[in-house]
């Protein structure tokens, strides 16, 4: 039986599922992103969109991908078959674009984003890992036809949340404060000289699941038209409802007031469990693409990471390879 080891960083949310692999021939890193979303199928009779898979798994099919719509899911618990099944699907593209050999097995070496509220239980966080892992079982994964086999030998549960704090020597000697802003939750982290302060790390459902839901439900009942989940990222980047083909000009302000009610709610929280005295302020995550404009009024000294949803990530496989060749010491 051949073997081949591959190295994946997985960082999956409830908006979106991203990876990151380095490639076995030109050493580069790749990345890629598909959506949470998944549902169970049977006997598809259509051809696949780009970034939409047929999967099986446990003698069950399902779709994942672009082309389901209105699928987020608001468990808060991330110990679900569907986030189990998007985990599996990154390790299996990772290994596609990874340029690895072919395989028997692939034996996995897998840096997780792991919600607060396992990171910080021991208990929780081994049961967590044992249902990643399969008890370190063989994973039977078929990705659109083509059957792949892996092992996990090494899982390491990282801290969601905490952007590319630990490729910034800058951090090095100060308090850091990240907000990561997800699709579900807000995850703040703290931090004093890269050491992570847990009692003061906690996640909130201020996401932009939220702000949407919001927005939504104004724009429906003001102008009397279904507002649809999936156009609300496009008027929010349009800042106007468009109906028909006419532009709703005052919708402009209502969509700036929830906007920045939504970032008030988000610092408000923040201020009421840590302190932001003496204080790097550091947002992460997509919705602070989203919420920048309106969160750079309210914290005008803080950072935003130019790449916000993928800086977690590369701090995860950085971390990963750290710990994986001081196993090798």
């Amino acid at each position: 039986m051949l073997f081949e080891e591959v190295n994946v960083a997985v960082d999956s949310g409830k908006g979106f599922s991203k990876f990151l692999v380095r490639d076995a021939v030109t050493k580069e890193y790749k990345k890629s992103v598909f959506p949470t979303k998944i549902q169970k199928v049977n006997n598809i009779g259509f051809d696949l969109s780009t970034n939409s898979y047929q999967v099986e798994y446990d003698g069950e099919i399902y779709l994942i991908g672009d082309m389901l719509t209105n699928l987020v899911n608001t468990d808060l618990t991330k110990k679900t078959k569907e986030h189990l099944l998007c985990i599996y699907l990154s390790v299996v593209n990772a290994i596609k674009l990874s340029n690895s050999k072919k395989a028997g097995i692939y034996r996995v070496n897998l840096s997780l984003n792991t919600p607060l509220t396992i990171f910080k239980n021991k208990k929780l966080k081994d049961e967590y890992e044992q249902f990643i892992r399969q008890n370190g079982g063989t994973i039977h994964f078929t990705l659109n036809g083509e059957h792949f086999l892996f092992k996990i030998q090494n899982l390491f549960l990282l801290q969601e949340g905490i952007g590319s704090l630990f490729l910034r020597p800058d951090y090095k000697n100060k308090n850091v404060v990240q907000i990561d802003i997800g699709t579900l939750n807000v995850t703040v982290n703290s931090f004093l000289s890269l050491i992570p302060q847990l009692d003061s790390n906690f996640s909130n459902s201020y996401g932009t699941n939220s702000l949407f839901s919001t927005l939504r439900e104004r724009l429906s009942m003001d102008y009397g038209v279904t507002v649809h989940y999936k156009d609300l990222e496009q008027i929010i980047k349009d800042r106007v409802l468009i109906v028909e083909g006419e532009r709703m000009l005052d919708s402009s302000v209502i969509i700036e007031e929830i906007m920045e009610n939504h970032a008030k709610q988000i610092m408000a929280s923040v201020k009421a469990q840590v302190s932001l005295n003496n204080t790097e302020i550091s947002f992460v995550g997509g919705g602070s693409i989203l919420l920048y404009e309106q969160l750079k009024k309210l914290v005008p000294q803080a950072t935003f990471e130019p790449d916000p949803q993928f800086c977690s990530l590369n701090s995860f496989y950085r971390i990963m390879e750290a710990k994986l060749h001081a196993q090798r010491l």
